[in-house]
């Protein structure tokens, strides 16, 4: 019977011992007299008059309707049957040994479990690492991702290794795309320019090099200077290890998507660095020579700006961008329609076209030096790449 269900700290008084029949008119009057002593605002309502003992039936329902009138969020289990005038000792029993399990005011429900909780596309630390990635560089800094078109095979071996600036933006690339493959990631690096590498994990045999023409010297003042500049691409795109082109990023991989289009060999390349090791290849490295047969260079001129200088200017920050592409197809007209106008010295290249920018300081927001650190502060601030997220090809 659920007479009373106030907490302790509410009902104070000792319960009365266990009536017997004879002073059923004096227990009626004990019960009263204990059954709300809770504060006002608890418990508004008015204790009743005394009963008799000649009127049982009438003292069992006033008890019952009186026992709890508190509002639904209140009192929340229903009401016990009455009690009858032959077993007062069951109902004192009853009353003493149901405790107050009433909810606290300020206890809230759970949600229900039917109702679906919603989880959300990007989770709350990877939505901060990326906003906080992004606020360290400037707006140019990150250009959109259009992933380059590609249906064949995409390596699953080896490590991946970059330099800072590079992987500035796969940490970026990843955070947006936590469900793809690592190995994704470098059909983005050939999409515009980044730098990268996959180190092999066992030395594998390379296939000796295949008798190719030598490069020739180049003359700026040359009536063949042109043909001599296309033969040399020509020669130098024949080699098995010119894919490298591809992946060293910057100027030199869009000389080698310009060129190699033209010449009809841009799938080739593209092929040899995305379709991975088949038990043979070649790791020769690329020469000076070659590197400088692709920029057209002469013994004091060149026809591009001599890789250093492109590295260390203001225009390079580790992506090719759209200021970067309006200057390059503006100099391949001009080398189009008049070679030997275009020929350049170093000295010419950094007064007029490249600015140094000083690598070496780490405030400057381009510098490989800065993305180091801002690299460095991303794992320390958030965390949010497992072991091999970032280097391992399988992941």
């Amino acid at each position: 019977m659920d007479v009373d269900t106030r907490p302790a700290e509410d009902a104070s008084q000792s319960l009365p011992p266990p009536l017997s029949p004879k002073a059923l008119g004096t227990a009626s009057e004990e019960t009263h007299t204990d059954v709300d002593t809770r504060p006002t605002e608890d418990a508004p309502q008015s204790l009743p008059p005394p009963l008799s003992p000649t009127a049982p039936e009438t003292a069992s329902e006033e008890i019952c309707t009186d026992v709890d009138t508190r509002p639904a969020e209140d009192a929340r289990r229903t009401l016990p049957p009455p009690l009858s005038p032959t077993a007062p000792e069951t109902a004192s029993e009853e009353i003493r040994t149901d405790p107050d399990t009433r909810p606290a005011e300020d206890a809230r429900r759970p949600p229900s479990p039917q109702l679906p909780i919603p989880v959300p596309a990007t989770t709350t630390s990877n939505g901060a690492a990326i906003s906080w990635l992004i606020s360290q560089f400037p707006s140019t800094y990150f250009i959109a991702e259009h992933p380059l078109e590609y249906n064949g095979t995409i390596t699953r071996h080896g490590t991946l290794e970059v330099p800072a600036r590079t992987q500035s933006r796969l940490r970026l690339w990843i955070l947006r795309n936590p469900t793809q493959p690592l190995r994704h990631f470098l059909l983005f690096c050939l999409s515009c320019g980044l730098q990268w590498r996959v180190v092999e994990p066992s030395p594998l045999q390379d296939i000796p090099l295949t008798p190719v023409a030598n490069i020739i010297p180049l003359l700026q003042h040359s009536s063949n200077v042109a043909i001599d500049y296309e033969r040399n691409l020509r020669t130098l795109f024949a080699r098995p290890h010119s894919h490298q082109l591809l992946a060293r990023g910057g100027l030199l991989w869009r000389l080698a998507t310009h060129y190699s289009g033209l010449l009809g060999l841009d799938d080739t390349l593209v092929a040899y660095n995305l379709s991975g090791p088949n038990g043979r290849t070649n790791h020769a490295e690329l020469t000076t020579d070659e590197i400088d047969a692709l920029l057209g260079r002469s013994p004091s001129t060149s026809l591009w700006p001599p890789l250093e200088v492109w590295n260390n200017s203001d225009r390079w920050n580790g992506q090719w961008s759209p200021s970067n592409e309006e200057w390059f197809l503006t100099h391949a007209e001009v080398i189009r329609s008049d070679i030997k106008k275009a020929f350049k010295s170093r000295r010419v290249w950094l007064r007029n076209h490249f600015q140094r920018c000083r690598r070496a300081d780490i405030d400057n927001n381009g510098s490989e030096l800065y993305a180091r650190n801002i690299c460095t502060q991303h794992d320390i601030l958030f965390n949010v790449f497992p072991s091999g997220r970032l280097t391992e090809l399988r992941n």
